[in-house]
């Protein structure tokens, strides 16, 4: 069951994000701290969203931050996935079900497109066996060193 967290139910879980956002993004510890406060920030006001799956049980099994970003010179949006973490592996058709909840979403939302970017091999098969085709690359030069 896949559970859209609300603004004032995040502090519950505060400490859970944190951790899977730590093991999601490769950043050092001054950078970490400056984006989990952004992040909190953004989900207290609703411009990030944090989804969970439960399982029969009702204990979180995983974790999902998505954000709307709204394009300034045509207003148009797009879902963005900043976070997709699982404490359980899963099925492909689990994965597909829980990702149709967070498509429809995003069509209620009038959303044109969703689209993630991530640095890790199971996200991108992951996103693959979703739907999602990969477009474009980012390339890396890291100054100073």
């Amino acid at each position: 069951m896949i559970i859209k967290i609300l603004p004032e139910q995040i502090p519950k879980i505060w400490e859970v994000i944190k951790f899977v956002v730590g093991e999601v993004n490769e950043l050092n510890t001054e950078d970490l701290s400056v984006h989990l406060n952004g992040l909190l920030q953004d989900l207290l006001s609703s411009k990030a969203q944090c989804w969970v799956r439960l399982n029969d049980a009702r204990i979180l099994t995983a974790i999902t931050i998505t954000g709307l970003v709204v394009n300034k010179n045509t207003g148009g949006k797009k879902l963005i996935f900043h976070c997709l973490y699982s404490f359980l592996a899963v099925d492909d058709d689990t994965l597909k079900k829980e990702f149709s909840f967070l498509k429809t979403y995003a069509e209620k939302e009038k959303c044109s497109c969703a689209y993630a970017t991530s640095e890790n091999k199971r996200v991108w098969e992951i996103l693959s066996v979703l739907g999602f085709t990969e477009k474009g690359r980012n390339f890396y030069l890291k100054m100073g060193e």
